[in-house]
């Protein structure tokens, strides 16, 4: 329901966009045309109507006309779900709508790619591109792009149920608005901005928050449906009931939401849109009446409708509020079955989600921080020192909170599970190794946050108490060192949760080996300080063209090749590939301490250390082994104790070589 809303909200822009040109003064023919493209929106026609326009327009130098048909296209193309083909129609209409100075339309195309990236799941797309829209809003003080900048960034929040920070920012575009000029207010964009506020405070439990919110959509719908007889205004009002219907059942005011449901039945015959929203309203009031095989089945069908736009977050939503009126209405077992599917898929979109989410606050730390590049150093720490412990504190918190959330549903589950079949029981202990799999990597990465942190915390309360100029350079640098060491460690944590997901992407191209070996010669030379280590490159071959994934390439040797010079007191290093059968072989050997037989089998597990004092976080192999097994290749090391290693992989390529 409250993600389906975006596509909503510029379905009606587009109607209402459609509906306003009729009013225009261009000639009548041309003006014709442009209605029908508006009508013939997903029609395969649109494309052939749209050509004979754009002639038209160029052979009368109508920009008007050019602008309406950048905005048709963008419209296409994002109602077509088509991520590549909407860019690049939104980058010529935002263009088009510049070279002729309308503003409005350049924001408006904007912004709906913006929410195709909120409803594909590309979250730090959206809140980088709204980001980026402020600004440049801000930039030319154009007070409606600063508005719908706003209102994009919210759609996002609400789309990873950041409700709180939805609002505030609704709130502002709301009165940036509404402060415009008459004849610049957006009546639709106000209540675009009202019906997502009703999302909010639903998802907030603010019930009563809804009725006033409600009223304004009702106010702007009504009045400009005294104007215009459209659909547009219509859809407002309905949804507008429905947000009153749940507000009024979860109170449970059932006598006030039996009446908006019969007022909102009586409108949805006539706008027939919103159906999601309204099958949600029903549901809601069916359940809170007791009414449960009408709300279950009101719920299946609303299941059905998200799962074949593809809306996972929703479907999973649909189940566990299924799984409840289940064992509500004292279907234990069939409740035990949807809670179960329910945590099976949320367990996945958990991972995907929360990776998502740490990528975003990093992006948006990184901005930040280039902001501030040239603040005295003293107060740049103090700030760094502070939101670095926010952001590891949230963090901290929502895995907590998190693995709390797993270990009650869990228990919860297994205890409705063994009073089920016999079949259950499987589930239910899959369930709990995955629990204990979960618990371990907490424990590991707590003990490996908390280390730097607490020379970062400590150290920053040092720096303000001393005027010792070397005291503090010291302090900088110990500061400096474990804040690299964390960025490290959290980078490590991101780059092997998206490879081990399946979500890494392979950029192959051709490249010789050996003008790779030797770069990577070049660079590890001078991080080689004790002269008694020699460092040998081994290109066997005049030439080797091979067609692999470069950056990855050069992440596994790095990670060998660093913990090579780690162990490695005197002696030599050699590192270089071979070609193998259908692939390429590549080894970093060395003469350093070696691996014991106890320990050499678990150097590619994660958070390994051979030596518990020497620098690192423990990832670096297990990310090599993620890589290479993604790349459907083999890894291994071959040791003995106080002789060496050599750490070797075996990658599938195509190659060519000159001997």
């Amino acid at each position: 329901m409250k993600h389906s809303c975006s596509l909503f909200i510029f379905l009606l822009i587009a109607i209402t966009m459609a509906c306003g040109y009729s009013s225009s003064k261009k000639p009548q023919s041309i003006q014709t045309e442009l209605q029908l493209c508006w009508d013939s929106l997903t029609t395969p026609s649109l494309f052939a109507m749209i050509k004979d326009v754009q002639n038209r327009a160029i052979a009368q130098e109508d920009n008007y006309v050019k602008v309406q048909i950048a905005r048709i296209l963008t419209t296409r193309y994002y109602l077509d779900g088509n991520t590549d083909s909407l860019v690049l129609a939104t980058n010529r209409a935002k263009e088009v709508t510049r070279l002729y100075g309308y503003k409005k339309d350049y924001y408006y195309c904007w912004s709906l790619l913006l929410s195709h990236y909120i409803l594909s799941g590309q979250t730090e797309h959206a809140i980088a591109q709204a980001k980026i829209m402020g600004e440049e809003a801000l930039a030319e003080n154009f007070q409606y792009g600063m508005s719908v900048s706003l209102f994009s960034s919210a759609e996002a929040y609400c789309y990873l149920d950041l409700y709180r920070q939805a609002l505030e920012q609704l709130h502002e575009a709301f009165n940036i608005m509404h402060t415009l000029p008459e004849e610049d207010i957006d009546g639709y964009g106000l209540c675009d901005i009202c019906y997502l506020m009703n999302i909010s405070n639903i998802g907030l439990h603010n019930y009563e928050a809804v009725f006033p919110v409600s009223e304004k959509i009702d106010s702007i719908a009504s009045a400009r449906e005294a104007i215009e007889h459209n659909i547009t205004n219509y859809s407002y009002m309905l949804v507008s009931m429905c947000s009153r219907v749940i507000a009024y059942s979860r109170l449970g005011r059932l006598e006030d939401a039996r009446k908006w449901m019969t007022k909102a039945e009586e409108y949805f015959k006539i706008c027939n849109s919103q159906k999601d929203y309204f099958q949600e309203a029903k549901a809601t009031y069916y359940e809170a009446s007791g009414q449960y095989s009408k709300a279950l089945n009101t719920i299946s069908d609303s299941k059905k409708y998200y799962k074949s736009i593809a809306l996972e977050k929703e479907y999973l939503r649909m189940s566990r509020w299924e799984a409840y009126i289940l064992e509500t209405s004292g279907n234990y077992k069939k409740a035990c079955e949807k809670y179960s599917e329910y945590l099976k898929g949320k367990d996945s979109l958990v991972t995907s989600d929360t990776y998502r989410q740490l990528n975003e606050i990093n992006v948006l730390y990184n901005l930040k921080s280039l902001k501030h590049e040239k603040i005295e150093i003293e107060k740049g720490l103090i700030h760094a020192r502070q939101k670095t412990i926010i952001i590891l504190a949230v963090a901290l918190l929502c895995l907590f909170l998190t693995s709390c959330f797993f270990l009650i549903r869990q228990q919860f589950t297994n205890k409705k599970l063994r009073k089920s079949e016999a079949d259950y029981k499987q589930a239910a202990q899959k369930a709990n190794e995955s629990d204990k799999l979960k618990s371990a990597f907490l424990a590991n990465m707590s003990h490996e946050i908390r280390t730097p942190l607490n020379s970062i915390v400590g150290f920053s309360s040092l720096i303000a108490e001393t005027d010792d100029p070397k005291e503090k350079q010291e302090y900088q640098h110990i500061i400096q060192t474990n804040s690299d060491q964390l960025l490290k460690l959290v980078n490590d944590v991101l780059d092997l949760s998206k490879i081990e997901s399946g979500v890494m992407e392979i950029r192959r191209s051709d490249f010789d080996m050996n003008d790779f070996i030797y770069d990577l010669y070049l660079i590890f030379k001078k991080n080689i300080k004790n002269s008694s280590v020699a460092l040998i490159p081994d290109r066997p071959y005049k030439k080797c063209i091979v067609h692999l994934d470069k950056s990855r390439l050069n992440q596994l040797y790095t990670n060998f090749l660093t913990n090579a010079i780690k162990f490695t007191e005197k002696g030599e290093i050699r590192f270089g590939y071979r070609a193998e059968g259908k692939g390429v072989h590549i080894y970093v050997s060395d003469t350093g301490v070696g691996i014991s037989k106890e320990k050499k089998d678990k150097v590619f597990e994660r958070f390994f250390k051979l030596n518990d004092f020497a620098q690192g976080n423990g990832l670096g192999m297990a990310i090599s082994k993620a890589i290479v097994t993604a790349g459907n290749g083999h890894i291994g090391v071959d040791s003995e104790e106080g002789k060496g290693s050599t750490f070797w992989a075996w990658i599938p390529s195509s190659t060519y070589i000159e001997p």
